[in-house]
């Protein structure tokens, strides 16, 4: 119903967005500077209450890979 998850899923450098009642998930490509654009875009119109950002794992990037640890001698 906000104008601005359909301006959030049209933008340059969004992967995803998903809406799980009030809260967002927001996959970017790069969020170094993409980032401050989604949140003066979602402030414009919501109060952000809480922001976390991780970077994806190499299992999530390749997911038909296997990555396994090599054990120490």
């Amino acid at each position: 119903p906000y104008t601005s998850l359909y301006k959030l899923r049209v933008m340059p450098g969004i992967q995803s967005v998903q809406q799980n009642g009030l809260h967002l998930h927001v996959v970017l490509q790069d969020n170094r500077h993409i980032l401050p654009q989604v949140i003066t875009l979602l402030t414009q119109e919501n109060e952000i209450k809480a922001i976390g950002v991780r970077e994806l794992r190499l299992s999530e990037i390749f997911p038909h890979l296997e990555f396994s640890v090599p054990a120490e001698r």
